[in-house]
């Protein structure tokens, strides 16, 4: 058909009765006399009469169908039928959806903005166009049947089909919703529209939505640092493993649950999660060498990059750094062979922070300067701009421990708050920022950009990370000498740890609770909290807990020492000593010989103050007598 046609072909003479047709029912139904309909496109009521009347050689231009359906103000879809009963052809983007509806802009907007993946797409058109088809067979069957019979089995057909394209637009649009919400940092926002469409998939039994949208709701709990993430990922990875049979994405569910277990803290018997990732490896490495899984051979060597990330701030934790960072830099090496420009910044990005936790400032360093300059080279913007952020704020956190760079420490924290599309990240980096602040000395800002962090992360609901804050904040007014607010923070954080069951959160709240107990002198409140403290540090991979209380102890007794409280001193040294005898830290006798030589060091100066004390009681007398 010719969309420009300057007059009928022979093929439409079969259409011209049907053009007539629908345009005299269109009229009947709307009430609009051949005059009025004429007066509207500006044509005589004959002409009216002709194409009602399949008069050959008289059916209208294009333009007039248009003005036609626009006077007698049809649907979209009616429209179509006329110029297609005209011998016009139509745009497929017009065949039977009406762009104008709120409803489908809204549709396409949230769509288009999602950047949905081609298949995805594909199917939602597969879908789109076969409604259509469903649409204009229904739409066709007063005209064309007398049976009545057959009229309501193809209603009943046609109703059964527009319920599951419903569907199936629903379940699209709420996925697309929620992944939106999620990148705009509304967690709740996102969750509600994730388990609108959960719901969805539920009640049609779709298994491939099912298991997507579980695995969704994993990443939206895993941002607010929720445990709940893992059971999300746990259903999903099962969803694909046993009844899709899709052995990658169960694999990536799994190394999703991993990574939650390794932030939560969580190890138990019957999970670990170095076990659980080194599984992930080797069943990726046993699928790239499977001839029929060639097609998805990219998709997996990412995840292989990946999995080979966690596990190497796996070993980290389990304090096995070397290890962890060999096994960082195999990831980092497979992602340059796929030369992703994302995954290689991330490499560089970890690196820099495993470095900084070994204190080798010069490696962390290079390897944020590094990540930064491939950063410059994602085409994602908003993954180009997360990136940036976080390393910005790891230039300032290495910098920061160097006294003579806190010029360019704070440079880069500021450089890292400038990403503001992200509530989640902007409340990471003032949290990072308020404690830079705090080890500079500037309380007071500190206390200020601490509360703005501690508001922000209360917005997204992210309780991890409020603790996180609390704590910092205990720290800043224990600094600042307000010991009451120090103690209600600390004791808040605490709290809120344990309703938690966080185990990597719990260790560093009582930390800091012991921390503020020290500096208000209640020893045997502390002490009765390091139980606890040494109870759970037993239960975590790392012993950065126990190292980070055993300093705030051992300055503890020095403190004391410096204040010539040695009394004090030596009662606290040994009431340590004796708190720590049977430890299952190994590190624990190195400890209690720092406490047995800062004891003596106290008893020596006390013995030293009571000699010199005596001495200058027996001189007192001949000194009067003279």
């Amino acid at each position: 058909m010719n969309p420009d046609k300057t007059g009928p072909s022979t093929q439409m003479e079969s259409k011209q009765v049907s053009f007539g047709n629908l345009l005299h029912g269109f009229r009947a139904v709307k009430k609009i006399s051949q005059l009025n309909l004429a007066v509207h496109i500006k044509k005589s009521p004959s002409d009216i009469s002709r194409w009602e009347k399949g008069i050959r050689k008289s059916l209208p231009e294009r333009e007039t169908v248009i003005d036609i359906a626009d006077a007698l103000d049809i649907s979209i879809t009616d429209k179509n039928r006329l110029l297609q009963a005209a011998g016009y052809e139509i745009p497929v983007s017009d065949m039977g959806v009406d762009l104008a509806n709120p409803a489908i802009m809204k549709i396409v907007d949230v769509l288009a903005s999602t950047k949905m993946s081609p298949d995805r797409m594909e199917a939602f058109e597969k879908d789109i166009f076969d409604f259509v088809e469903i649409w204009k067979k229904f739409q066709d069957l007063d005209g064309n049947s007398d049976e009545t019979e057959q009229k309501e089995g193809y209603k009943v057909l046609f109703e059964v089909e527009l319920s599951n394209f419903i569907d199936g637009v629903r379940i699209r649009l709420s996925h697309a919703l929620g992944k939106s919400s999620k990148h705009l940092g509304q967690f709740q926002e996102a969750i509600r529209w994730y388990e609108q469409a959960l719901s969805i998939a539920f009640r049609i039994e779709n298994p491939k939505w099912t298991s997507q949208i579980k695995s969704c709701l994993g990443d939206v709990y895993r941002e607010m640092n929720n445990s709940k993430a893992r059971k999300y990922y746990e259903e999903a990875a099962l969803i694909f493993d046993n009844e899709l049979n899709d052995k990658v994405n169960s694999n990536r569910n799994r190394r999703k649950m991993a990574s939650v277990d390794l932030v939560m803290g969580t190890k138990t018997k019957d999970f670990d999660s170095l076990n659980i990732l080194d599984s992930c490896k080797l069943e990726l490495v046993a699928l790239l060498q499977n001839r029929s899984m060639e097609d998805a051979r990219q998709y997996i060597q990412e995840n292989l990059c990946k999995t080979l990330y966690l596990i190497g701030w796996a070993n980290s934790i389990d304090g096995k750094t070397n290890m962890g960072i060999q096994v960082r830099l195999d990831g980092l090496n497979l992602a340059k062979e796929l030369e992703n420009k994302y995954l290689i910044t991330q490499g560089y990005r970890y690196l820099g922070d495993d470095f900084d936790n070994i204190d080798d400032l010069d490696n962390a360093e290079k390897n944020y300067r590094n990540a930064l300059v491939h950063c410059s080279q994602i085409g994602n913007l908003r993954r180009k701009k997360r990136e940036e952020s976080c390393i910005h704020r790891g230039l300032g956190t290495i910098l920061a421990k160097q006294s003579q760079r806190w010029e360019e420490a704070e440079v880069e924290f500021k450089n890292s708050l400038d990403y503001k599309n992200d509530n989640r990240l902007m409340a990471m980096n003032l949290n990072k920022y308020g404690v830079f602040l705090l080890s500079r000395g500037d309380i007071l800002h500190a206390i200020d950009v601490l509360y703005n962090a501690s508001y922000l992360f209360e917005a997204i609901d992210n309780k991890y990370y409020m603790i996180t804050t609390t704590m910092n904040l205990a720290e800043a007014y224990c600094k600042k000498e307000d010991l009451f607010e120090a103690k209600k923070l600390a004791v808040s954080a605490l709290n809120d740890a344990r309703r938690l069951e966080t185990t990597r959160l719990v260790i560093p709240a009582l930390e800091k609770f012991v921390y503020v107990t020290f500096a208000s002198e209640e020893f045997k409140g502390a002490l009765d909290d390091l139980k606890e403290f040494n109870e759970l540090c037993s239960q975590i991979w790392d012993t950065n807990g126990l190292d980070g209380i055993k300093r705030i102890l051992t300055s503890r007794v020095a403190s004391l020492i410096e204040l010539k409280h040695y009394p004090k001193a030596i009662d606290f040294a040994s009431s340590l000593i004796d708190f720590f005898d049977g430890s299952k830290d190994p590190k624990a006798e190195d400890f209690r010989n720092i406490l047995r030589e800062e004891r003596l060091r106290a008893i020596t100066l006390l013995e030293r103050e009571e000699k010199m004390k005596k001495t200058i009681s027996g001189s007192l007398p001949s000194i009067l007598n003279y």
